[in-house]
């Protein structure tokens, strides 16, 4: 008796391509340590740095100390886009960070990420500077892809004088009640007006002071006008002079009104908590309003 055997071509190749799969995945497992890949770490915290300068040549571009020294005085308002439009608005009131300068540049550390609008403006009542660079506030990400994990922003200003004449007053008021000072103003029309700015000093003359924190917005639609109130809480006692400051909506000072003078009795010498209450009298054509704050400023970086 015998066996007479055949071999299987097709089951021999199937075991021959089993066994080399298998040899394969096992020295792919070792080669990675059989561990499975991890998410990146998130990257951060970020920084936004600059410098604003004397743009002496007016080229918008800083050529450096000593030529074009950085300039103190001025306010860098650090603001996060909350709402995430891509629009310079309220809702993205008020701002994370103020840093006035000292003739050094800026700095400000431990943000997320995200999306930021940088504004840089004179602290002070001088309206002799006038932007180079960026024309208003000027926009950035903060994503960590790449590169540095602190973006640089220079904001430049040069002494030339401009004359705008966009905004025209008919009355500018202040009363008292208590300590409170409530100061009222009219315009007869705001052509490309942006908003308003209050100041108040001890002195007619200097040393003027902002007391609004944030910009008070046009109410105008059109080229008509609109009456406004604001109001300024805890008034240290003594006599107080207060002036009345226009934006274009290109960010520069329009024009200045006052100063006009009150006297405020008591011994009250709180913190002021002010408030803008504008209540519009639209009395112009028709137009395309512009109510965000600071929304024509917006300069893509």
């Amino acid at each position: 008796m015998y066996y007479h055997t055949r071999s299987c071509p097709n089951t021999f190749k199937i075991l021959m391509l089993t066994s080399l799969l298998v040899l394969f995945l096992a020295s792919t497992t070792a080669a990675s340590g059989g561990a499975q890949q991890q998410p990146p770490a998130p990257i951060g915290p970020y920084c936004i740095a600059g410098t604003v300068f004397h743009d002496g040549n007016e080229n918008g571009a800083w050529d450096g100390a000593p030529a074009e020294p950085p300039l103190a005085g001025f306010e860098v308002s650090i603001i996060l886009d909350r709402n995430a439009n891509t629009e310079l608005d309220l809702d993205d009131m008020p701002p994370l960070e103020i840093i006035h300068t000292d003739a050094a540049p800026y700095r400000s550390t431990e943000l997320e990420a995200g999306a930021y609008f940088v504004a840089a403006e004179p602290d002070s009542t001088d309206t002799s500077w006038v932007r180079t660079h960026p024309q208003g506030a000027a926009m950035l990400s903060l994503t960590g892809v790449g590169g540095d994990l602190c973006a640089e922003i220079n904001f430049g200003f040069s002494r030339a004088p401009r004359a705008i004449t966009n905004a025209e007053i008919r009355s500018f008021e202040a009363q008292i009640a208590g300590s409170a000072v409530t100061v009222r103003w009219e315009t007869i029309t705001e052509i490309d007006n942006l908003g308003f700015n209050i100041w108040r000093s001890s002195d007619p003359e200097a040393n003027f002071e902002r007391v609004n924190d944030y910009l008070i917005p046009s109410q105008v639609v059109g080229t008509g006008g609109a009456s406004y109130e604001f109001v300024e809480d805890s008034v240290p006692a003594g006599t107080w002079y207060y002036k009345l400051e226009t934006i274009t909506s290109s960010g520069e000072t329009d024009g200045w009104h006052g100063p006009i003078s009150v006297n405020v009795s008591g011994d009250t010498a709180a913190t002021p908590t002010p408030t803008a209450t504008p209540t519009p009298t639209d009395t112009g054509t028709s137009g395309t309003a512009n109510h965000q704050l600071f929304l024509s400023l917006i300069a893509r970086w």
